[in-house]
């Protein structure tokens, strides 16, 4: 399993107007210009979104992050071979970087990259850190298996200032009903 931290990219320029412009649609809403942000926290936002369009070959679909439409659930058993990198600090929270062929993720082929992570086994880890979200729950935990729910949207629209509180309540009610019922999808893994 392989994890790291850095969730940054250095990866070719992409102009503000093309981050303001496309926010509306990744989140199907418009963005808020009346609150504006610092220009440090612009790049901040452009490297995130350069490193979620870099994972993502192809334009993402409007999503709701209070649809459930715009989640996925999946159990697996470990190794499960997905390598997490955090958000950047106005987020918080990590999303899948990389996910390793010979493991289950792979096997199980409902992970994206750029997924964000929701929650682990029921539990939300959304908004944390690293090692509260992926090393405490999924690293240091002995099951041998472990049941994952990402949003299948970027970081800007799961975050978005403008419905942040709304979103909060609603995705609370939505892991903990989600815990009740787990997705018990088994996978193998390829032997090579």
């Amino acid at each position: 399993m392989t994890y790291n931290k850095s969730g940054r990219s250095s990866s070719g320029g992409c102009g503000l107007n093309l981050f303001m412009d496309s926010l509306p649609s990744l989140c199907g809403g418009t963005t808020n210009m009346s609150d504006p942000i610092s220009s440090d926290e612009e790049e901040e936002d452009m490297e995130m979104f350069q490193v979620q369009q870099h994972h993502h070959h192809q334009q993402q679909p409007a999503l709701d992050p209070m649809n459930v439409d715009s989640y996925v659930s999946v159990h697996l058993p470990k190794p499960i071979g997905i390598r997490f990198e955090e958000n950047n600090s106005n987020y918080g929270g990590v999303f899948v970087a990389d996910i390793d062929d010979r493991f289950s993720a792979a096997a199980d082929g409902t992970i994206k990259l750029g997924y964000q992570l929701i929650a682990v086994g029921g539990k939300r880890v959304s908004g944390m850190q690293f090692d509260e979200a992926v090393m405490q729950p999924i690293v240091d935990n002995t099951e041998a298996e472990v049941t994952l729910m990402f949003f299948t949207g970027s970081a800007a629209c799961l975050y978005h200032p403008s419905s942040a509180d709304e979103n909060e309540e609603w995705l609370n009610n939505f892991v903990a009903m989600h815990a009740k019922k787990p997705s018990r999808n088994y996978v193998g893994i390829k032997d090579d």
